[in-house]
């Protein structure tokens, strides 16, 4: 029989496959191509979220109304976890990724016919898309990169917020000015970004082998392999996924580089 793991880490990822550090997640295309995503999938819900008070009132409702938004990010947050445990992130991804485009167009037809229940519907899918967006992060740099340097991996991931923060409202705020403070342009704009953020996702999805979940089993014997979701969803015998064991050591190891991505956003922000 094969020799048992000497470590965690051996039986979470066997031969290092899908245990990648940072520098090598920096260097693979699909990271930078995620990466875009969520900065046009951001970018696009910033557009609206950042003027959600103004909106609402535009329309005749209360300030308040724009409140709606926050509360759909964050429930949007629960409910994009559960689905993806259920259909997996590609499937998550193409839902969110259509919620932001259904927002764009909720908020448009709404600005031509004046439909206070369309601004709504616009706010609330908006709130949703964000929170979707966002959430996705730590579900692909986990299942893509794996865990071993998941905290470095998953801190520069998050980067992704600050062009994001720059470009979204940078570019709502030059076409509010150019057409007199009406949000008509703002949400086409936020239209365009996110078929560009569609065109990223669906180049990610060209990088089949590169992008295809996976789920390491540890057999009786001890030993581990590593299959893609979609082998084990369709197996006909049911097949139990071994806990996935990140080593501290590791994580205390990459301390600084976590740290020092959140002192710059914090330091951006401020």
């Amino acid at each position: 029989p094969a020799e048992k793991p000497k470590d965690a880490a051996a039986a979470a990822s066997p031969a290092g496959k899908n245990e990648f550090t940072t520098g090598q997640v920096l260097k693979k295309p699909v990271f930078w191509l995620f990466f875009l995503w969520v900065v046009f999938m951001t970018s696009g819900g910033l557009m609206v979220i950042n003027s959600a008070a103004a909106i609402a009132m535009l329309f005749g409702a209360a300030a308040i109304v724009g409140m709606i938004v926050s509360v759909f990010n964050g429930l949007s947050r629960t409910f994009i976890g559960a689905f993806c445990d259920k259909f997996g992130s590609s499937a998550s991804m193409l839902l969110s990724n259509g919620a932001a485009i259904l927002a764009g167009l909720f908020l448009l037809i709404a600005s031509f016919t004046g439909s206070t229940v369309l601004m709504v519907l616009g706010l609330i899918t908006a709130g949703i898309t964000y929170g979707c967006a966002m959430s996705m992060n730590a579900v692909v740099v986990r299942e893509e990169f794996g865990s071993i340097n998941y905290p470095s991996n998953f801190s520069v991931a998050t980067l992704s917020g600050i062009p994001a923060s720059i470009i979204g409202p940078f570019i709502s705020g030059l076409l509010q000015d150019a057409s007199g403070g009406q949000y008509t342009t703002t949400f086409i704009a936020m239209i365009v970004i996110s078929a560009l953020a569609l065109a990223m996702l669906l180049s990610c999805f060209a990088y089949a082998d590169e992008f295809t979940p996976r789920t390491v089993l540890t057999n009786f014997d001890g030993t581990s392999m590593e299959l893609p979701r979609s082998t084990i969803a369709h197996s006909p015998v049911p097949i139990l996924a071994a806990d996935q064991v990140v080593r501290m050591s590791s994580s205390v190891r990459q301390f600084p580089l976590p740290l020092i991505c959140s002192l710059l956003t914090v330091t951006f922000f401020l």
